[in-house]
């Protein structure tokens, strides 16, 4: 088979079968489907030959060169063609992405090992710790710069290349589609284990299928990481970890836990039951693609899946039967999302699909199953209608703390429940729930619905706080723009009143000027987001202690709890029915 090499491209290709117009990549790529490759790597494919660039190379070069190649020529970026580099052959993207990571920690963006590079068989990872998925996005988007194709941080994933080039060659017409190849993005969380969510997730998959579909028998956690059985379900398991497989024994009594809670409420073993799934194939895949922009009765769109629905995994009985009736329900028009959740509700009440949202369990925790708005009344969520506001605690100290930038409000004496007003990793406001005793969070409330809240209570008042933290004007983004006086007179003497304002929360707290001067001086020096969340929170609690009176205020910590763990309220949020397995 003849090799041409692009000299333009330097990339080396044959017909994708003889006679054809149609070529092919002939040296072999990373994750290539084709076996006979009678192409050769070459020493001499640097990335100074290639690209012009050193191995000290910025991802802005790149995205600098690709600029400048002609749209008439196939491109040389190809994401999975090897380079000869650092005295070694290795794949063009594993070059980009490390160099992306070492990038963002030089610039101390995110913390050592925040994200981190694998490479699989056929497909490439970035796993990436939960409050960076804005800094992951934006590598997304720089890698489409530089390679072509599409996705992002809804879609899990980036795919590569995929592009159509049709040209002359020789004084034929040729047609070459560039190989792709696709970039996972999993998350991980902080109390997770450091293991990505989608690791955690399908492990739970694997087990939950060998005991409801296959019978398989779990007397205890060690069961669970046995070699050998005729189920392998410890061959799959090591599969799914990959890289990670070292954890795996700090999942199994998880795992363990999982499946005997999920025996209890058995309702699942019945070979017309589709299998647990997760990932592209899963229906978990199947409603984040037709759940975007659907409405709620208030005429309020969901922007993304898990705004609406926490469960992680599904099992579905007649799944193709189920998945046509949904389509139609959501053909659009008025109130999709409540007409959708009253059908989800029925096949919830049929035992016809159940949807699970997924916890860590506690190294001696014991799991429960617990089900949510599919109209049973959890008897642990009665408390917080029973809450009154003197029962609230708010411990906002760490405001007028130096350098710190989380604050606390707590249910109870007992402290039964708290949330955490902290920042994610682009600086914005976060209002995480957390119960007593769990191993994992409870949830974290959508902050477009907390606004939303927040204004019904004030009931007409003028509402101080933003949550468009980079496009508004009221957080200053660095310690120069109070020293320039960049900070209008108004902004200032807001702040002065809405701070004075919450002094009696706070311990000893210094005079405003003191506060502006050093607290809030050190802080910017430290870490600007953690100062910019100390005013993003003096706004937000002026707001809530402005509201009419005490009621007002109690229900608003009220309904935040339940936003949180998406669980509705009167009918008032339309979250979707699941049910939650975990240790409380």
């Amino acid at each position: 088979m003849e090799v041409i090499e692009l000299d333009y491209t330097k990339i080396q290709v044959v017909p994708i079968r003889s006679g054809s117009q149609e070529l092919r990549n002939a040296t072999k790529t990373f994750g290539s489907r084709y076996s006979n490759n009678p192409g050769k790597n070459e020493k001499t494919n640097t990335m100074k030959n290639l690209f012009g660039v050193s191995n000290n190379f910025t991802t802005d070069s790149l995205i600098k060169f690709k600029n400048k190649e002609s749209n008439n020529e196939p491109s040389r970026l190809l994401a999975n063609r090897d380079v000869y580099f650092k005295n070694k052959f290795v794949p063009l993207i594993e070059v980009v992405i490390t160099n992306m990571i070492e990038e963002i920690e030089k610039a101390k963006k995110i913390d050592s090992k925040g994200i981190k590079f694998f490479k699989g068989k056929t497909v490439v990872y970035i796993d990436y710790r939960e409050d960076y998925e804005n800094i992951v996005e934006d590598m997304s988007k720089k890698l489409i710069s530089i390679f072509n194709g599409d996705g992002g941080i809804n879609d899990k994933a980036v795919v590569l290349g995929g592009v159509i080039s049709k040209f002359n060659y020789l004084k034929k017409k040729q047609i070459y589609k560039s190989s792709s190849l696709k970039v996972r993005l999993r998350e991980f969380t902080m109390k997770g284990g450091v293991i990505p969510t989608e690791i955690q997730e399908t492990g739970t998959t694997i087990i939950l299928n060998a005991v409801l579909r296959k019978n398989v028998k779990f007397p205890n956690a060690d069961s669970i990481l046995k070699y050998g059985t005729t189920h392998k379900t410890r061959e799959g398991l090591d599969r799914v970890f990959g890289a990670y497989k070292d954890r795996l024994g700090k999942w199994t009594h998880t795992y363990y836990e999982q499946q005997r809670s999920i025996l209890d409420v058995n309702k699942f073993a019945d070979s017309s039951w589709a299998e647990f799934t997760y990932g592209d194939e899963s229906f978990t895949k199947f409603f984040s693609d037709r759940v975007k922009d659907a409405e709620r009765s208030d005429g309020s769109k969901i922007t993304k899946y898990t705004e609406w629905n926490p469960s992680d995994i599904w099992a579905a009985h007649r799944l193709k039967s189920m998945q046509d009736d949904i389509e139609k329900e959501m053909k659009g028009g008025a109130n999709v999302i409540s007409k959708l959740n009253n059908l989800l509700r029925g096949y919830f009440d049929r035992n016809e699909l159940i949807g699970l949202s997924l916890k860590k369990i506690g190294d001696k925790g014991e799991a429960h199953v617990a089900f949510y708005n599919n109209n049973v009344n959890d008897l642990q969520l009665k408390i917080i209608e029973e809450y009154g506001f003197n029962d609230l605690i708010f411990d906002l100290n760490n405001i007028v703390e130096p350098e710190v930038g989380t604050v606390y409000i707590h249910y109870g004496s007992d402290r039964k429940f708290s949330i955490s007003a902290s920042r994610t990793s682009s600086g914005t406001l976060a209002l995480t729930a957390k119960i007593k005793g769990a191993s994992a969070q409870a949830g974290q409330a959508i902050i477009a619905m907390v606004v939303d809240l927040l204004k019904k209570k004030l009931n007409g008042k003028k509402t101080m706080f933003d949550k468009d933290i980079k496009k508004s004007k009221l957080y200053p983004p660095t310690w120069k723009d109070w020293e320039d006086d960049k900070v209008s007179s108004d902004t200032f003497k807001d702040y002065k009143m809405m701070y004075n304002s919450l002094k009696s929360h706070f311990k000893k707290p210094p005079e405003f000027a003191e506060f502006i001067d050093k607290i809030l001086y050190s802080t910017y020096k430290k870490d600007s987001r953690n100062a910019i969340i100390k005013l993003v929170q003096i706004r937000f609690f002026y707001d809530v202690f402005n509201m009419k009176n005490d009621t007002d205020i109690k229900e608003f910590w009220q309904d935040l709890l339940y936003l949180a763990m998406k669980v509705d309220r009167n009918n008032r949020f339309e979250f979707a029915p699941f049910a939650k397995i975990s240790d409380v």
